[in-house]
C-alpha cells in the first residue's frame, strides 16, 4: 500500500464482504481511510463492487478491491470504476505477480487498456503515468509455495505491496507458527 500520504503510517481500512453502498459511504464518513471490497470471499459480485467503488470519492486513495483471481477483465472494470488498488490472492510465483502488474498498470509498466468509463480519475500528466502512480498493485501471499517464492514475487517490477494472508499458519510445512497472542493456539 502506498502510505506516503500518511507519513508512513498504515491506513485504517474496512474490509467489506457484503454488497452495500451505504456501508461504503458510512465507513468513509466515520473516519476509515478506505475500504477493501472483497470479491473473493463474501457476497459481493462484480456489478455490486463496481457500484460500491463509485460510492467512494474519486480522491479516496485507499479504495481497494480484492479479486478472486488474475483474470484481467474484472480487474479492469474495478479499476475503471474507481478502485485505487487491487489485491490478488494466492500469488505463488513471479509469473503470477507479473500477470497482476500487467492487468493493473498502463503501458510502460503493464498492459492495462485505457477506457472512457470514468474520465479524469487520476490527476496529473501524462494520464497513464498518473494512473500507474495512483493504483496500488498488491500480491497476497498465503501459501507455502508463495512463501518459498516470496523473494522473486516481492522483486517483481511494478508490484507495490505484499499482503500476508491472515489464514497462513505454515500449513504443510511441519513448523510451529508463533502467534502474537499468548493464548493463541495456532495449529502446526
Amino acid at each position: 500500500m502506498k502510505w506516503d500520504s500518511r507519513g508512513g503510517q498504515p491506513p485504517a481500512l474496512l474490509h467489506q464482504a457484503l454488497p452495500s453502498l451505504s456501508v461504503t459511504e458510512w465507513a468513509l464518513a466515520a473516519g476509515y481511510d478506505g475500504v477493501v471490497v472483497d470479491l473473493q470471499h463474501g457476497e459481493v459480485g462484480l456489478e455490486a463492487a463496481c457500484t460500491m467503488l463509485r460510492a467512494a470519492p474519486r480522491d479516496s486513495a485507499y479504495t481497494y478491491a480484492r479479486v478472486g483471481g488474475l483474470d484481467p477483465a474484472p480487474i479492469l472494470r474495478l479499476l475503471d470504476s474507481g478502485a485505487r488498488g487491487i489485491i490478488a490472492p494466492t500469488i505463488e510465483s513471479r509469473e503470477q505477480a507479473r500477470m497482476l502488474v500487467e492487468a493493473t498498470k498502463y503501458p510502460g509498466v503493464g498492459n492495462r487498456s485505457l477506457g472512457p468509463s470514468r474520465p479524469n480519475l487520476y490527476p496529473g500528466q501524462p494520464y497513464t503515468e498518473a494512473g500507474n502512480r495512483a493504483v496500488s498493485t498488491i500480491a497476497q501471499i498465503e501459501t507455502v509455495a508463495g512463501v518459498e517464492h516470496a523473494e522473486s514475487i516481492i522483486t517483481t517490477p511494478g508490484l507495490d505491496s505484499i499482503y500476508i494472508g491472515t489464514d497462513f499458519r505454515g500449513g504443510g510445512t511441519g513448523k510451529t507458527v508463533q502467534c502474537a497472542t499468548p493464548s493463541c493456539t495456532c495449529p502446526s
